[in-house]
């Protein structure tokens, strides 16, 4: 969900927020989480799209949230917001 609002051309901050603020992390929460190993990896380089950086994957499942994610971004292309409103992305 997060690449999706990440790709959403056009829209200003205070449009996603309520969608990040239900699908992905309410104020220090987040709403998903995986086995401990993986779950700083998940919130830092998935959901918050931070850089990652080389050989840093360390686990199967780490390199599948991160193959997930390149090719979401790949397959989503960009989108228009007010298409994104139109759709209740």
């Amino acid at each position: 969900m997060n690449s999706l609002l990440s790709v959403v051309n056009g829209c200003n901050e205070s449009t996603i927020k309520p969608y990040r603020e239900t699908y992905i992390k309410y104020k220090y929460t987040y709403k998903l989480e995986v086995l401990a190993d993986d779950n700083e990896f998940f919130s830092t380089y998935i959901l918050e799209s931070s850089e990652l950086p080389s050989g840093l994957i360390s686990t199967p499942f780490q390199k599948r949230l991160y193959a997930a994610k390149k090719f979401n971004k790949l397959s989503t292309g960009t989108a228009d917001c007010v298409k994104a409103q139109k759709h209740q992305l």
